[in-house]
């Protein structure tokens, strides 16, 4: 049975984003009448070798662009600011983000954006440079370690000069996971939701799953994103529903559609 305003009622989710950013999809769920049970099976670091932010920071006005693909790009880059007394409001070169989210929290940080991708994934912040990068052109791009090399490979192949630096890694936590694999066993999770690629790989080595695991008979699989989704068909997992949105928001809109 649906609840009017409580479509997940009844409903268990697991939330396999890090501990600092699942509060925000945990919350949102239980808002629709979901039970969550969090296994943050990725966390944020800085990078292991700082050197090359740090060196790139230093070489600040030789850029003409900053891309920033995530909201953890623009903290993990604006911390490494703080160190050296900067701030994103004392940058000349102009900044590109992806989505309307990296947007917000980097207005959050002092500066507003000159250029946001609305289409949530790496190729849409290509799309929207098309016509303003210039060939020599100089770009800085902090990402995280496992960022997909599209951006620097579009762009080197356009004659951009592009500079790569590790702004943060993304690792592996395995806390929570016997406790998650009795729930599955119990069968007591009725969804699972991944926001990352890294999640998907991260939750499958966690719970060392193999392709059609007993464990994940009858539980549902939902992604925040077609490349999400990708990785995890990849991995033999079976995905029930991709975000049309590519947001928190649009997957929680998803998982109330799952449920219909």
């Amino acid at each position: 049975m649906i609840h009017r305003g409580k479509p997940l009622q009844g409903k268990t989710v697991l939330v396999t984003r890090s501990r600092a950013q699942a509060s925000e999809l945990s919350l949102k769920i239980e808002q629709v009448g979901g039970k969550v049970i969090e296994l943050p099976v990725i966390k944020f670091t800085p990078p292991e070798d700082p050197r090359p932010l740090e060196q790139a920071i230093r070489n600040m006005n030789q850029y003409d662009w900053i891309l920033l693909t995530s909201t953890n790009g623009v903290q993990f880059f604006g911390e490494k600011l703080k160190e050296y007394h900067l701030q994103y409001s004392h940058i000349e070169a102009k900044i590109g983000v992806v989505g309307p989210r990296t947007a917000e929290v980097l207005k959050e940080w002092g500066r507003d954006p000159d250029v946001v991708a609305e289409d949530y994934k790496a190729e849409g912040l290509i799309l929207a440079l098309e016509e303003i990068l210039q060939p020599g052109d100089h770009v800085l791009f902090p990402r995280a370690n496992i960022a997909r090399p599209l951006i620097p490979q579009e762009l080197s192949r356009r004659g951009i000069n592009v500079t790569e630096v590790d702004a943060y890694e993304t690792v592996m936590s395995a806390e929570g996971a016997q406790e998650v694999i009795h729930h599955l066993k119990e069968k007591r999770i009725d969804i699972i939701t991944f926001t990352s690629s890294s999640t998907v790989r991260n939750f499958c080595e966690v719970l060392r799953l193999e392709a059609r695991d007993p464990l994940l008979v009858g539980v549902k699989l939902a992604c925040i994103g077609p490349i999400t989704a990708r990785t995890a068909q990849e991995l033999g997992l079976t995905v029930d529903i991709i975000a049309q949105e590519y947001t928190i928001d649009g997957l929680v809109q998803a998982l109330t559609h799952l449920v219909e």
